[in-house]
C-alpha cells in the first residue's frame, strides 16, 4: 500500500463562520436582570450594614467605596446585557457549536463522537419563563464542556433528544465495527488453521 500525504488547501477547508448561528431566547434577559438585581441588593445591603455597625472601618472613604461598587455593578450588568447577544449556537450533522464572549469571542466546537453525556437544567425563574439550559459534557477533553443557557423548553428538548440519538448511533456504529473486526479475526484464524492442516497433509 502506497503512503500518501497530499497537501490540503486552506481555502478548501470548511468555514464554521458560514454556519447560521441561532440566538438564545430573549426571555433570558429577564434572568440576567434578576440575577444582577439580587447581587446589587446583597452588595448594597451588606455595605450599609457593615458601615452602620463598623463606621470607623471605612470612615470618610465609604462614599468612594460605594461609588466604586455602583460603577462595578453597572459595568458588569452592561457587559452581561450585551454579552447576551453574543451567545449563539448551531447544530450540524457532526458537531455542536457554541459561541460567546463580548470583548473576546470564544467558539467551542464539540463533535458528537466526543460527547459523553448531556443534561437539562433550569432554575425556578427559568421554569417560570419556560426556559432551560443544556449542558454538554465531553469524554476526556479538558475545557471542552459547554452550557447553552436560555433555550426555549421545546427547543432544548429537541436538541437533547438529537444529541442522545447521535450518541446512540455512535455507540451502535462502534459496536458494529468491533463485531466486524472480531469476525475478520475469526476468518483469519480459520484460514490459518486450514493452511496449517493442508501443510500437515502435504507432509
Amino acid at each position: 500500500m502506497n503512503f500518501e500525504n497530499l497537501e490540503i488547501k486552506v481555502e478548501d477547508l470548511p468555514d464554521f463562520e458560514k454556519v447560521e448561528f441561532k440566538s438564545i431566547s430573549k426571555k433570558y434577559l429577564y434572568v440576567i436582570f434578576f440575577n444582577w438585581t439580587i447581587i446589587a441588593i446583597v452588595v448594597f445591603t451588606g455595605s450599609l450594614i457593615v458601615n452602620f455597625f463598623q463606621r470607623q472601618l471605612f470612615g470618610s472613604y465609604f462614599k468612594y467605596i460605594l461609588g466604586f461598587l455602583v460603577f462595578f455593578l453597572i459595568l458588569n450588568f452592561i457587559l452581561s446585557y450585551f454579552g447576551f447577544f453574543k451567545k449563539k449556537y448551531a447544530i450540524r450533522n457532526q458537531d455542536v457549536i457554541f459561541q460567546s464572549g463580548l470583548i473576546k469571542t470564544t467558539t467551542i466546537i464539540i463533535p458528537f463522537n466526543r460527547i459523553q453525556h448531556v443534561s437539562l437544567e433550569e432554575g425556578w425563574l427559568s421554569r417560570v419563563l419556560d426556559l432551560k439550559a443544556i449542558s454538554i459534557f465531553t469524554a476526556g477533553q479538558s475545557g471542552g464542556d459547554i452550557k447553552i443557557p436560555g433555550l426555549d423548553n421545546e427547543v432544548s428538548l429537541k436538541i437533547n433528544q438529537l444529541i442522545l440519538n447521535k450518541i446512540e448511533d455512535e455507540v451502535s456504529e462502534e459496536k458494529s465495527e468491533e463485531k466486524s473486526s472480531e469476525i475478520d479475526g475469526l476468518e483469519t484464524d480459520e484460514q490459518s488453521e486450514i493452511i496449517f492442516e493442508n501443510r500437515k497433509d502435504e507432509i
